[in-house]
């Protein structure tokens, strides 16, 4: 599950931190929150990573 953590101290950059999510697209999800004004922006090492497709279908025996 993705969550996403805002903090915001009054006369400080608001930090905006995406958790439970890999890959470059959580920069889409907090884009609308960094438009609202001076943001603080850290990559954590998860961003540099490929989210991971798992594949749920199951064939045994041809049945």
């Amino acid at each position: 599950m993705t969550q996403i953590k805002i903090v915001r101290k009054r006369g400080q950059a608001m930090k905006v931190e995406v958790m439970g999510h890999q890959g470059a697209s959580c920069t889409q999800l907090t884009k609308p929150l960094t438009q609202l004004g001076e943001t603080e922006v850290e990559l954590k090492p998860e961003y540099h990573e490929q989210p991971v497709q798992v594949n749920t279908d199951i064939s045994i025996g041809g049945w």
